[in-house]
């Protein structure tokens, strides 16, 4: 088995967890042509971002990362919410820190919004264990 590319069931693993997660079945990942250790995130049938495989130290875990197309931090939680179809998530502004935010879903930690391209947009980024996805 090569461990620098996704198992065969391991990316509906991902999907079925982030289903869960965010109560939306309407999550789907499609390996990425050409990148066995990527994998298209389509979300209500638009592809939204990208999953990608980490290897480092011997261990299995996942990073999503999802364009948000804002500018502030509330347009981004409305539009979190809309798209991941989940009103539970929250975007609060980290103390000291200007080009990030943290991303929950009732008071559970689950990413970090990093304010990219000179403060045009966000970048959502959820690190997932493989222990998550069981």
């Amino acid at each position: 088995m090569d461990k620098s590319k996704f198992d065969k069931g391991e990316i509906e693993k991902v999907q079925n967890y982030l289903r869960r997660l965010f109560g939306n079945p309407e999550i789907n990942l499609t390996p990425r042509m050409q990148r066995e250790d990527l994998a298209e995130v389509y979300i209500n049938g638009d592809l939204n971002g990208m999953l990608s495989l980490d290897t480092e130290d011997g261990d299995r875990s996942y990073n999503l990362q999802i364009g948000v197309p804002e500018r502030e931090l509330a347009p981004a939680q409305e539009w979190l919410k809309r798209v991941l179809r989940n009103p539970k998530i929250r975007v609060l502004a980290r103390p000291k820190k200007k080009d990030s935010a943290e991303v929950f879903i009732g008071e559970e930690f689950i990413a970090v919004l990093f304010l990219e391209e000179g403060g045009k947009s966000f970048a959502f980024q959820m690190a997932i264990l493989d222990t998550d996805v069981v």
